[in-house]
This record gives C-alpha cells, sequence and structure tokens, in this order.
C-alpha cells in the first residue's frame, strides 16, 4: 500500500481499511496516526496466500485529515489470479516374482500411486484385471486423498499354476478441488515357465523263473509321476504283449497326479530254453496339459528251469516197415525203410530219432510214463497201421513192438484222348448215323437168336 500526501500542508492518516486484512493487520502496518508532509509517500507490504485456482479483487481506502480538521479519501482495488493447474497421478505395478516354474505360484502384486499434482487429489478409482470390484475395495485406496508428492500402496497375491505369459493392467483416477480429473496405468507380466513332464516305470514279475515247460508269470507295471504337474498315460507297449491297454487289469488313458503311481498287472503263461531267457521291455508314453511327449522303460527277465529226468532204463524200440501187402501188418520178405524220422512226445517234451538201415529205431533211458510215438510218412506213402502209437512205460521195462507200416501209392494214369473231327465230305450224314445204329441192332439181335438155336439142337 502506498500512500502520498499531495496536499500544501502537512496531513495526518486518520484510517485505513483493506478487505484483505483485518483491523489488527490494519494497525500492524503503522500507517495510520502517521503525518505526511507535501508529496511525502509512506508504504507498507503484507503477504496473502491464495491455494485455490480463481481470482481474487481486494480493495484498500485512506482517509486524511489536514490541521483544520478537513479530510481526504482515496481508495484503489487490486486483483490477483491463481490459474489452475491439471492434476499429475503415476501409477506403477510391480511383480515379485516375476517368473516361476511349473507348477508356478503365488505372485505378489504392488500398486503404487503418487500424487505428482501441485495440490491435493482424491483416488475416485482403481481397476486391476486381475482383481474384482470387491478386491479392489479390500484395498483401501479408493477415497484416499493424497497431499502434493504424497505416495500410497496396495497390495494382493495372484496364483498361476500353467505355464505361460501373464499380463495385468491397473488403471487409477484422482480429482482435484477443481473436479479436475487425471488418471495413469501401468502393467505388470508375469510367466510361469513350461517343465517338461518326467516319469519312471518299473516292471516286476511275481518269479524269477519257471520249468522249461512252462508257467505261469505274472508282470506287475507301475509308473510314476515324477514331473510337477499332472501328466496322462497314454499307452503302455510290451515288446513281446503288445499293447497292454485290455490285457489284465490295464486300462488307459490314465491321469496320474505328481508324486503319485499307477500300477496294473498282466498274467501271461511262457515257456522256453534255459540257455535263453525270457526278456521283454515296456514303454510307457505320457503326457502333460501342454502336450510334452515323455517316455520311459524297463525290462523284466525270466529264467526257464531246466527239468532234471533220473536216469532211466525204459526203452521203446520197433520198425517202419514197407507193407508191400497193405494188410498193416508186417509178414516175412516185407523190407525195413531207412532214414524215416520217428518222434517221442512225453508231457510238452519232443525228441527224435530217424530208423536204421533194416527200418529199426530205439529211444533208450526213458522214465516210467506215458509217451507218444509218432512216425513221418513219406509223401509217396500211406500208413496201413496207426501212425501215432501210445505206449506206457513202468519200472524201466523195454517196449520192442512199436511198429508202423507204410504201404506204396497206386499210380493211376489217365491218358488224354483227343477227339478227331470227321472229314467233311458235303453229304448229310444224321440220315447215315440212324442207319448205321439200326444196323447194329440188327446184328445183335440176330447173334442172341443164333445162340439159343445152338443150345436147344444142344439139348436134344
Amino acid at each position: 500500500l502506498s500512500i502520498t500526501n499531495k496536499s500544501v500542508e502537512d496531513v495526518t492518516i486518520t484510517t485505513l481499511t483493506d478487505t484483505n486484512l483485518t483491523p489488527a493487520q490494519i494497525a500492524a502496518l503503522g500507517l495510520v496516526g502517521t503525518t505526511l508532509t507535501p508529496d511525502q509517500k509512506v508504504s507498507a507490504s503484507y503477504d496473502v496466500t491464495h491455494i485455490q485456482a480463481g481470482t481474487y479483487d481486494n480493495t484498500a481506502s485512506v482517509v486524511v485529515t489536514d490541521n483544520e480538521g478537513t479530510t481526504a479519501t482515496d481508495s484503489d482495488s487490486e486483483t490477483v489470479t491463481v490459474t489452475d493447474t491439471a492434476p499429475v497421478v503415476d501409477l506403477v505395478k510391480s511383480a515379485v516374482p516375476s517368473t516361476l516354474a511349473e507348477p508356478g505360484g503365488a505372485f505378489t502384486f504392488t500398486l503404487s500411486i503418487t500424487n505428482k499434482s501441485v495440490e491435493d487429489v482424491t483416488i475416485t478409482t482403481l481397476t486391476d484385471t486381475n482383481l474384482t470390484p470387491a478386491q479392489i475395495a479390500a484395498l483401501g485406496l479408493v477415497g484416499t486423498t493424497l497431499t502434493p508428492d504424497q505416495v500410497v500402496s496396495g497390495t494382493y497375491t495372484v496364483t498361476q499354476t500353467q505355464a505361460g505369459t501373464y499380463d495385468n493392467t491397473a488403471e487409477v483416477t484422482v480429482m482435484d478441488n477443481e473436479q479436475n480429473i487425471a488418471s495413469a496405468t501401468d502393467t505388470a507380466q508375469v510367466t510361469v515357465t513350461d517343465v517338461l513332464p518326467e516319469i519312471s516305470i518299473t516292471k516286476t514279475t511275481n518269479v524269477t523263473s519257471v520249468p522249461e515247460t512252462g508257467g505261469d508269470v505274472i508282470y506287475t507295471f507301475t509308473v510314476t509321476n515324477n514331473s510337477v504337474e499332472d501328466v496322462i498315460l497314454t499307452t503302455l507297449v510290451d515288446s513281446v504283449f503288445g499293447d497292454l491297454n485290455g490285457q489284465g487289469d490295464c486300462v488307459l488313458p490314465q491321469t496320474i497326479v505328481p508324486g503319485s503311481t499307477y500300477t496294473c498287472h498282466i498274467t501271461k503263461h511262457i515257456s522256453g530254453d534255459p540257455a535263453s531267457p525270457h526278456l521283454n521291455v515296456v514303454t510307457a508314453t505320457a503326457i502333460d496339459n501342454e502336450e510334452n511327449p515323455v517316455t520311459a522303460t524297463d525290462d523284466a527277465v525270466v529264467g526257464f528251469d531246466q527239468i532234471v529226468r533220473p536216469l532211466s532204463t525204459g526203452v521203446i524200440m520197433g520198425h517202419k516197415w514197407n507193407d508191400t501187402n497193405r494188410d498193416g501188418k508186417h509178414q516175412a520178405g516185407e523190407p525195413g525203410m531207412a532214414g524215416i524220422t520217428i518222434t517221442l512226445n512225453n508231457n510238452g517234451i519232443t525228441s527224435s530219432t530217424v530208423t536204421s538201415a533194416d527200418g529199426s529205431y530205439a529211444f533208450t533211458r526213458l522214465g516210467n510214463g506215458t509217451y507218444m510215438v509218432a512216425e513221418v510218412v513219406p509223401n509217396t506213402m500211406y500208413a496201413t497201421s496207426s501212425a501215432t502209437i501210445q505206449v506206457t512205460i513202468k519200472n524201466g521195462e523195454t517196449i520192442t513192438d512199436a511198429d508202423f507200416n507204410n504201404a506204396v501209392r497206386e499210380t493211376v494214369v489217365i491218358e488224354q484222348v483227343t477227339e478227331q473231327p470227321l472229314p467233311k465230305t458235303g453229304i448229310n450224314t444224321l440220315p447215315l448215323l440212324l442207319a448205321s445204329g439200326w444196323l447194329l441192332i440188327m446184328g445183335f439181335l440176330l447173334i442172341a437168336i443164333g445162340l439159343r438155336r445152338n443150345k436147344s439142337k444142344a439139348r436134344v
């Protein structure tokens, strides 16, 4: 405030008012009561703070009095303006951790909101693609008033278990006292990395060996899921028994959770040579939810126990005869047949021998029991007696009459006659053929009559 005495004589400031100031603040300026000589100027300053946007008018008035008691008055106005500044807000969204390997887990998200304005703002809305409105409300951020540069934060967790990349976005809106709004968004990305599945399989048997003649073996297959997520067991294939699905109690597909197993069984009858154990390999195939395949194999070996038979004295012998008269029995003069195979079978165990030059054969050192003796009949012959003989040995006895009789097959020769066409004469041959047939019939009748007459004469 500047007051100048424009009079020709001294004046005294008797009254001073200002729409910005209270009487006490006016008094504090120290101007009231001041005497001013002509053209003298006195001044005073004060501060008024306006923080809200707008235009502010204020007026000051002064009254002075001279020595004759005459007064003079003057007034002046001044206007100040606070221009509106739009609010500014900042949002930062972060996630810890940013990456997890399958099977994933909990990701912690933090929303940090900073008032970058020059005045207070209030959070009016907040959204997040991870959260429902109720979950947003639970953060307690909406409705919060922030002073300039103040930061507020909210934290929540989201669980992701499947392999993939997950983007999510948050958005905040604030408002100042002039109803101006400002918004900010931020996105955070978390990733669950794919982990390949892992399985193992064990193949076991209830026995380690069976007799060489054969026996039942129970095979057990156990598949273990060593992965961090579920797998689907799709196939079980055995190198000997083929696709196991539907065999025994094996049923596929099967879902196996991490750390768990699937077990099934089959029963098979096997037999073989003691020198060659039975080996077979099983392969299990599974996939995870991303359809990554995985396989595992295991094998099992079952031996064959040799059957040791006690030393025995039983003998089966006989001959292979050429049955020339085809009566199924051997007579003197009928020769033996050399080089013919004779087989012996006892409870599935077979052996064979070949007849000697005189047609004889023998199986020796046989134990007690029932045997089937069979011949191999040559293609050019046929059996005139049984081709298989059942023989029972008791007490190490010798059987000498296990004979076989064969005869040579008869050969019938069929000669093909080629039909020759009659020569062409140009004459119709049908009447000639009918006449010839008639003459033949008459000839036979005349011969028959002649024979009867001769017999009649003989009787006389």
